[in-house]
């Protein structure tokens, strides 16, 4: 639900609010107030709102961190990333690795089991909730893997059978996107849930 600055009434959603001796402000009435005081700023690295020295906590629940702390973790995480991108990779190559163990078929679209689909869905969902941002790159990474397989496990006449991969892949993109919107109702929920039990 969005909410008004304190300072200044312009409307705010919960992403791009900062908090400002415990009530909500745009970024440029604290940026004002911030450096007219020189307070230390401080970030959540879990929902990433930025407050003044005023609290220790986040409204989730979440210890703060200065900004400087900030960026050196989310270089960590911009690492991780790349990680979970890799594992993105690895996960739609095993996709049809194991399909023949699995479901007997070479192809697993051939299967009479939901073991593709779900695959490609539960691929997409687990990376949506564990990583929200940019979230659209995961399914990619799942079907990139699967070209991978193609590529080296059946040759370059897999790419006459690319579209349906593609069409298949779009429950990679949907099960992500469910994840993602699982993960916001969950974040939203708790600060709501946190909010009504201080107030």
């Amino acid at each position: 639900m969005a909410t008004n600055c304190s300072y200044c009434q312009k409307q705010l959603s919960i992403k791009d609010s900062f908090i400002l001796k415990g009530k909500p402000v745009c970024k440029a009435c604290f940026l004002q107030d911030v450096q007219s005081k020189e307070s230390q700023i401080k970030e959540c690295p879990k929902c990433y709102i930025v407050y003044d020295d005023y609290k220790n906590k986040c409204e989730c629940g979440q210890k703060l961190i200065d900004l400087t702390q900030a960026k050196s973790m989310k270089k960590k995480m911009d690492k991780e990333f790349y990680g979970l991108i890799l594992c993105t990779i690895i996960i739609g190559f095993l996709i049809w690795y194991l399909s023949p163990f699995l479901t007997g078929k070479k192809e697993p679209w051939d299967a009479q089991s939901p073991y593709y689909s779900l695959s490609l869905f539960m691929g997409g969902f687990i990376f949506g909730v564990i990583r929200p941002k940019k979230v659209w790159l995961f399914p990619i990474g799942i079907l990139i893997g699967q070209i991978l397989f193609g590529i080296i496990m059946v040759g370059f006449y897999f790419f006459a059978g690319l579209i349906f991969l593609v069409l298949f892949s779009s429950l990679s993109f949907l099960g992500a996107y469910v994840g993602l919107g699982i993960r916001k109702g969950s974040h939203y929920l708790t600060l709501n849930t946190y909010r009504k039990h201080r107030s």
